[in-house]
């Protein structure tokens, strides 16, 4: 009787542990998300010298800032070039005071509000401050809008395009840039918590052009294994990055003798992508495996996240641009048919234990202490089902 009461004692006691490391890991995420909302992140470039700033106020808005040498406009726009692109534009009133407008661009012409074209105007809020030369721009949106002529703001690497000119709403002729920033929370990283049942974890996403399928994991901190399956009898590419213009590749071929080489491959333009190596780079997949299953072509391989060659983008734990594309006969032109270009959260992982989260995380010394804490917690839970395990 008393080695029951003992074990049932035990039983309740890793029970609370596990209730407080529940608790724990929900305080952790308020006060790091607290401490997050509150900092900007920025990005800059030299062309137009242009300085870019975002912070998140709610889990469903952004609130930008964005600097750009115009005296009659500045300009950006969610999107890799002026065809279907979200666009805010800020114009000059000639008076000293700007407007600032949601604008839509079709194609390469004179952008055009989303009200003039059936929708709605959804900034929030926005003001315009020139000084010494410099236009500086901010508003606050949604991420996800109810207009047809608002793109999705996904946090993760996004294509931005942006432009200037001393003359309200005119060309820009070369005044103008594209750039890919990562849209992260601020002094933040993606941090899993101590999960002691988690075991393999694993992600996976869908799409039914071409068939796409993706599964991947984190065998290690530092490294990604990737298996993708899409239809190509011929070839199937997959690539990192917002369009063919900067795309860190992985492209798998058939061959004639019923093998398939798989190879790490760059794309810089609107051409065939060449292989790291032909650029002076290095291919830095392992642990390859491809084959045909029936009509569709099979990949798996692993990488580090980081690999330090200039032609690998980081691989980051969280919604990623994904491209994809393919043909049933020899490496070449995938067509407008065969090519598709979707978000992939990477930090969706399907774990057994409901304890495991994964968090933004700042840069303060209460989350240190909290992380530290969870950690010792977790230790000693290890120790105390294996007490109780024993005990059985």
């Amino acid at each position: 009787n008393a080695e029951y009461m003992g074990r049932s004692c035990l039983f309740e006691v890793v029970s609370l542990f596990q209730k407080m490391r529940v608790a724990a890991s929900l305080l952790l995420t308020f006060l790091a998300l607290s401490v997050a909302a509150d900092d900007w992140n920025s990005f800059s470039h030299p062309v137009g010298n242009f300085v870019f700033k975002w912070r998140f106020p709610t889990a469903d808005s952004i609130e930008v800032q964005y600097s750009l040498p115009g005296a009659g406009m500045a300009a950006i726009g969610f999107g890799t070039s002026m065809t279907n692109a979200d666009m805010v534009i800020a114009n000059s009133n000639g008076d000293g005071s700007w407007t600032v407008g949601d604008y839509y661009s079709v194609k390469h012409e004179v952008p055009k509000t989303d009200l003039s074209l059936g929708g709605t105007h959804d900034l929030l809020e926005s003001s315009v401050a020139n000084s010494q030369g410099t236009t500086t721009v901010t508003f606050r949106r949604k991420l996800v809008t109810s207009d047809k002529f608002d793109n999705e703001i996904v946090v993760g690497t996004i294509g931005l395009i942006y432009a200037w000119a001393d003359t309200a709403l005119s060309f820009h002729g070369k005044n103008a840039n594209i750039v890919s920033i990562n849209l992260k929370p601020a002094q933040s990283s993606v941090m899993s918590l101590p999960n002691l049942l988690a075991g393999d974890a694993k992600g996976s996403f869908e799409a039914p052009t071409g068939g796409f399928k993706l599964e991947w994991s984190f065998p290690s901190a530092d490294e990604i294994a990737i298996t993708y399956r899409i239809n190509g009898k011929g070839w199937a590419g997959l690539g990192f990055g917002t369009g063919m213009q900067s795309a860190d590749m992985v492209i798998a071929i058939a061959n004639a003798d019923g093998t398939v080489s798989v190879k790490d491959y760059f794309s810089s333009a609107y051409k065939p992508p060449q292989e790291d190596t032909t650029l002076g780079g290095t291919n830095d997949l392992h642990d390859v495996s491809a084959h045909l299953d029936g009509a569709a072509l099979v990949v798996s391989f692993r990488r580090k996240l980081t690999t330090g060659d200039a032609f690998d983008f980081p691989i980051l734990k969280e919604t990623t641009r994904v491209l994809y594309a393919w043909g049933d006969g020899p490496f070449g032109f995938h067509g407008k048919d065969n090519f598709n270009l979707v978000n992939v959260d990477l930090s969706k992982v399907a774990v057994p234990s409901a304890v495991a989260t994964t968090v933004p995380t700042a840069d303060s010394n209460t989350l240190m202490d909290i992380k530290s804490l969870l950690q010792q917690q977790n230790e000693l839970l290890k120790t105390l089902v294996l007490m109780a395990a024993k005990r059985q």
